[in-house]
């Protein structure tokens, strides 16, 4: 679909592409969110809190149970500028671990089949949400060469 037209798609079905904080509510969908893909930010690199996590989390619970069969990609905002990867940064990584314990995300297969799909269980994975020996047996890329 070329964009104009996805655009007046987006208006006329009143699909919202604004971004949401955790305290808006979230729209209806009767079909629980077939086809739809959510952004999650879960937390921003000034904001690595347990409060944030925490709040973050809650959203987690209310969108998957919201809408069941959407696809999530979960995400943490204010990293480009830095070459490493998420799991690569400490801090970063601890607050992935504290979101899903607070989210009660705790199984790689369960993960894996669910919103996040195997992308987004590997990343947990990668961050020590699974466990130690998992993280370590996640292959991780090298930092990307500027161009």
């Amino acid at each position: 679909m070329p964009a104009v037209q996805g655009r007046h798609f987006v208006k006329k079905e009143g699909i919202t592409t604004e971004p949401l904080t955790f305290d808006d509510p979230m729209p209806d969908d009767p079909s629980g969110g077939e086809g739809m893909l959510v952004n999650l930010v879960i937390g921003t690199r000034d904001k690595l809190t347990l409060e944030e996590a925490e709040a973050a989390a809650r959203k987690w619970m209310e969108l998957v149970q919201k809408y069941p069969k959407c696809a999530v990609y979960a995400h943490l905002l204010g990293y480009d500028d830095d070459p490493r990867e998420i799991p690569q940064v400490p801090a970063a990584a601890e607050h992935v671990r504290q979101w899903a314990r607070f989210a009660g995300i705790n199984d790689f297969e369960t993960t894996a089949a669910g919103p996040l799909g195997l992308l987004g269980a590997a990343f947990l994975a990668a961050c020590g949400v699974f466990g130690e020996e998992m993280r370590r047996a996640i292959k991780m890329p090298g930092a990307v060469p500027e161009h």
